[in-house]
């Protein structure tokens, strides 16, 4: 069997996560390490979203993205408050320490995907970027298919 695409994304993931690391390192920027770093690009791209939706864009588990958020409530770079049409979600919102970090979180990004895509042409590296949005897509019905099948087989109580 062959598991090349499954582990040469695997490989890229913690290679990218290591570099992004050292990236954080080399400019100073204690207030976040990666995994944190990934959250913020997410509320960056759109802040104050409930939980639920946190954690499907980040692909975390809910109660993964839960201990991380209490870190970074912490270290001032998130707030949560109840959603004021049904105080039973949770909506997570950004702080302006949070927000004064983006352009240095975005100066790394491009640093990262420079050396992630150096040597490709400008075509390859869309070409590539739209597979892997494809490939993501596939996945999220795939997951879905699961999801429902497996809902569908849980004996009724």
């Amino acid at each position: 069997m062959d598991y090349g695409t499954a582990l040469s994304l695997l490989r890229i993931k913690q290679l990218q996560t290591r570099v992004f690391e050292r990236l954080l390192q080399d400019s100073g920027v204690e207030a976040f390490n990666g995994p944190r770093g990934w959250i913020l690009c997410a509320l960056w791209a759109e802040d104050d979203v409930p939980i639920a939706e946190l954690s499907r864009r980040t692909g975390l588990a809910r109660n993964t993205l839960t201990v991380m958020l209490t870190g970074m409530e912490e270290a001032g770079l998130v707030t949560r408050t109840a959603d004021e049409t049904d105080r039973r979600h949770v909506r997570i919102r950004l702080t302006e320490k949070a927000h004064a970090l983006e352009a240095d979180c975005e100066r790394m990004a491009k640093e990262l995907d420079a050396s992630t895509f150096s040597g490709f042409t400008e075509e390859e590296r869309c070409a590539f970027q739209d597979m892997l949005s494809r490939m993501a897509s596939n996945l999220d019905e795939a997951e879905r298919r699961l999801k429902k099948k497996r809902s569908g087989t849980r004996p009724s109580r």
